[in-house]
């Protein structure tokens, strides 16, 4: 009658296995019948949310292999089914003490828990994520291959190469503007000064002496024309008259004293005029040879820098070469750094507050799912279950201790028993030493005596003479 009384159906009969509950002691507490079915609910659910998020975990890594990730997804399930259930199993309650902490049963748990929550909300977020990880990545892949480019700079000195660079170029072509400039225009002061000197001989001291000449050469032209063709008029009457009307060769012309005269006159200007210009030539061919030796010292440096300014470029074009190779290979290995691990990072590191913190309630609704079972066993109250139990524990208990008091009592006796036996045991072992003993004494001594005797005869008879 009892049993047709507590009726339960074979859902809640496999929801109190999967809890872990004494079937034969729950039987007995109907009143208990939904708290254990609930929590074996509970153990189920969570199993389910496990296997849910292995299976999105494993479809991570492995998108090819579909068996691979549903076992993958049934062992974890298993896995967390076997910890839940062992967790609330482990928890018994005594209804004769007065409530306890949960504490002591609740930290551990809530600690695996906490672990297991962590593990399982991660490719939930993957999920939820996908579009913000994505941003998030490039932009760190940008910030990266900037970051990247900074220290290839830095590492190959280009800034540096690079305002050398400018510079020698500054200089060459301020040099080759200066190379290009006539040698009126250079600016030695050793040049200026002979340059100097020598128009001021040719504006102070030649230009007056010039302007003489003009006026005594047209005047001495226009008095030898006039002499010559007198005399040509006069020894044209004495020459033959094949040779009339020619004029007499400049060799035969005589010179009248006032045309010798301006003729000397102009020979002494010329004589003033020749060292004079002589000196200006001087002058001016020694600033000449300073402005050569000037331009030439110039192109020198000018090919120096020019030199420096190749190896500058070469070596500037050598670094960028580099830095773009490196920045090449840094670039292929961050696009191709995608997998679950960056992704992972990338999300928990992410600067953005509301993925955050939904983040976080997406790991905070999946820690209660996980501690609820162990909660839900520790917050109810003490039934009927928890009193049968406490029954059958303290009856195993007060039949466990008699029979242990009757074993020590028959060890006791057996033990006691054996002691006599062997203290009889060795009683008569001791005698039958003693006489063995004995007897071996008496026969050592009985042979020393016929030993002695024969010695003592055979002495006396060695004295006898």
């Amino acid at each position: 009658m009892k049993q047709e009384e507590n009726k339960y159906s074979r859902i809640q009969y496999f929801l109190w296995l999967v809890a872990g509950s004494e079937i034969s002691v729950l039987k007995k507490c109907p009143n208990d019948y939904n708290r254990h079915a609930n929590i074996g609910l509970m153990i189920i659910i969570t199993s389910l949310f496990a296997g849910m998020t292995a299976f999105i975990a494993g479809s991570t890594f492995e998108k090819e292999n579909t068996t691979g990730v549903v076992i993958f997804a049934f062992v974890w399930a298993f896995l967390i089914f076997s910890l839940d259930r062992s967790m609330v199993n482990s928890i018994k309650k005594d209804p004769t003490q007065a409530e306890k902490s949960i504490w002591g049963y609740f930290a551990p748990r809530l600690v695996l828990a906490i672990i297991l929550s962590f593990f399982m909300s991660i490719p939930i977020e993957h999920i939820v994520f996908k579009e913000k990880i994505k941003d998030q990545m490039d932009k760190n892949n940008i910030f990266s291959l900037l970051k990247r480019d900074n220290d290839l700079n830095t590492i190959y000195d280009t800034k540096k190469t690079e305002t050398t660079f400018n510079d020698l170029t500054l200089n060459s072509d301020k040099l080759d503007k200066e190379l290009q400039k006539s040698c009126s225009e250079c600016p030695l002061s050793e040049y200026k000064k002979p340059i100097a000197d020598a128009n001021n001989i040719d504006k102070n001291d030649l230009h007056p002496l010039r302007t003489q000449i003009p006026p005594l050469k047209n005047e001495i032209d226009r008095d030898f024309e006039k002499l010559w063709i007198e005399q040509t008029i006069s020894f044209n009457i004495l020459w033959p008259d094949s040779l009339k009307g020619k004029r007499i060769p400049v060799k035969n012309v005589k010179w009248d004293a006032p045309l010798k005269g301006k003729i000397n006159k102009r020979d002494a200007i010329n004589n003033l005029i020749n060292p004079l210009a002589k000196k200006s030539k001087d002058l001016k061919e020694s600033a000449y040879k300073i402005c050569e030796d000037w331009k030439k010292a110039k192109g020198i440096e000018k090919a120096r820098i020019d030199s420096l300014k190749i190896k500058s470029e070469n070596k500037l074009n050598a670094a960028k070469d580099s830095i773009e190779i490196e920045k090449g290979k840094h670039k292929k290995n961050i696009e191709a750094m995608q997998g679950f691990d960056t992704q992972f990072v990338t999300l928990f590191l992410m600067p953005d507050a509301g993925v955050q913190v939904l983040k976080w309630l997406i790991f905070l609704a999946l820690l209660v799912i996980e501690i609820l079972p162990t909660f839900l066993k520790l917050k109810t109250p003490i039934g009927q279950y928890d009193w049968e139990m406490y029954k059958a524990d303290k009856e195993t208990e007060i039949q466990s201790i008699a029979r242990l008091d009757k074993f020590k009592t028959e060890s006791t006796e057996i033990e006691n028993y054996r002691k006599d036996e062997e203290v009889k045991m060795n009683k008569n072992l001791i005698d039958k030493v003693v006489s063995i003993e004995e007897r071996l004494a008496n026969e050592m001594l009985e042979e020393w005596e016929i030993k002695a005797r024969t010695q003592m005869k055979n002495n006396v008879e060695k004295s006898q003479p």
